[in-house]
């Protein structure tokens, strides 16, 4: 008597693959760290205590006081610049109001440090601190401006270019600084792609002295 043939049992049905992928997920973007924006500025950033103390300073800001940060949190404002000075009256002013101030044209003499300087001034209060003033010194061109009085089409163009910068900043001072920071961020994001790369790089190396 002859076994009836044995079937091999069938492998699972193979789950038909979906012509259409998945899309690609978006590469997420690093939150921005304010701290290193303020640190990357050209212009000097200070922070101003209840106690009229420096709490912090940028890197440009030590090199407009000539000290640094762990010797600036030992003093106050009024005995870096003197208590004559009218940065000691314009933060005094910005905690009577509580809303922003600027000043322009202000001679800053600091006992530490030899001459003055004559530096354009916003500052504001720090919502997320009570207490907290910022302020943000634009050191302003040499007046010799004044001293070529209505000759100034006889400067060079690049002392004609100095002199209209150093008027737009002085007008529109934090209106240029978040065009600035917002040209930066949007160069940089349009360079992290690589067609945009390449093309910026051919640009390099057609210009002559770069290239």
């Amino acid at each position: 008597m002859t076994k009836a043939p044995t079937s091999s049992p069938l492998p699972p049905p193979v789950a038909a693959q979906s012509s259409t992928q998945a899309p690609a997920l978006a590469p997420t973007r690093r939150p921005i760290q304010h701290d290193l924006l303020v640190a990357a500025l050209p212009n000097a950033v200070v922070a101003i205590g209840e106690d009229d103390r420096l709490i912090y300073a940028n890197p440009a800001a030590e090199a407009f006081f000539s000290a640094s940060l762990a010797v600036l949190r030992r003093l106050t404002l009024p005995d870096i610049v003197g208590f004559a000075c009218p940065l000691v009256a314009l933060v005094d002013q910005v905690r009577r109001s509580g809303g922003g101030v600027n000043e322009y044209g202000i001679e800053v003499a600091m006992p530490r440090v030899e001459g003055t300087r004559l530096v354009d001034v916003y500052s504001g209060p720090v919502p997320e601190q009570p207490g907290v003033i910022l302020l943000m010194l634009l050191v302003v061109v040499p007046q010799f401006e004044s001293l070529m009085g209505k000759n100034t089409a006889q400067l060079p163009a690049a002392s004609q270019w100095v002199l209209w910068a150093s008027a737009a900043l002085r007008a529109n001072g934090l209106l240029v600084l978040f065009a600035l920071m917002v040209t930066g961020f949007a160069a940089r994001f349009t360079l992290a792609r690589p067609a945009a790369r390449q093309a910026f790089d051919r640009f390099v190396l057609r210009v002559p002295q770069l290239g």
